[in-house]
């Protein structure tokens, strides 16, 4: 007789929509005609610091801000 398999089942992913909030600064850059490193280096002036050796996550809100200081 064979001993019967087990599976552990994997969480479902809540609000899988929440990704598509996220925004990066090459996103940005792209939208407003202008390079990433800019982006990247106004955040930094600004104190916003992305975790080192990880890619920059905007939420909404931040991207919001950049939107309005880069757009004429």
């Amino acid at each position: 007789m064979s001993t019967p398999r087990h599976y552990t089942l994997m969480p479902r992913i809540a609000n899988v929509g929440v990704m598509s909030e996220v925004v990066t600064p090459k996103q940005l850059a792209e939208e407003l005609g202008v390079s990433d490193r800019t982006i990247r280096q106004w955040l930094r002036n600004q104190g916003w610091q992305s975790v080192p050796y990880t890619r920059w996550q905007l939420t909404a809100e931040q991207a919001a801000r950049v939107r309005a200081h880069f757009r004429p």
